[in-house]
Parts: C-alpha cells; structure tokens; sequence
C-alpha cells in the first residue's frame, strides 16, 4: 500500500511541477505579446545609437520610451 501511495504521490508532484512549468510559460507569452502590442503610444523598442568618448572610444546605447532618464549599465560580455 505505501508503493502506490508513494507512486500518486510522485505524480502529483510531477503534475504540479508541469503546472507550473505551463503557468511560466503562459505568463512568459504574455509579457512577450504586450511588449510587441504596446497600446500606450510608447514604443517598447528602443533606437540604438552611439556616441564617442573624448578617446575615441565608440560607445553605443539605446534610447526608448519617454520620462526621466533612467541609465542601465550591464556587466562586461553581455548585451552589447
């Protein structure tokens, strides 16, 4: 008796696990449409741009939405 209870329990756990995994990516599609459906007025894309440092390095950026400026600044080797 304590094999099977153990086996429903194992794929109710397994169920659950799966559940959320479907509820992730609903959530995941979700965001995804209303960024590229955004109705506000704003554009979710930005425009990237560049500037030159006063050593000539090229920096690039990328401009989006309106408001306050907000700056972002990610790690070394990631985004650009």
């Amino acid at each position: 008796m304590t094999r099977v209870g153990g086996k429903l329990r194992l794929v109710r756990h397994i169920l659950i696990g799966l559940a959320g995994l479907v509820l992730l990516a609903v959530l995941g599609i979700t965001i995804a449409v209303r960024m590229a459906f955004n109705t506000e007025g704003d554009s979710m894309e930005g425009v990237q741009k560049t500037v030159i440092s006063k050593d000539g390095t090229v920096i690039a950026y990328e401009q989006s939405g309106s408001g306050p400026a907000l700056i972002l600044v990610s790690g070394a080797l990631t985004d650009r």
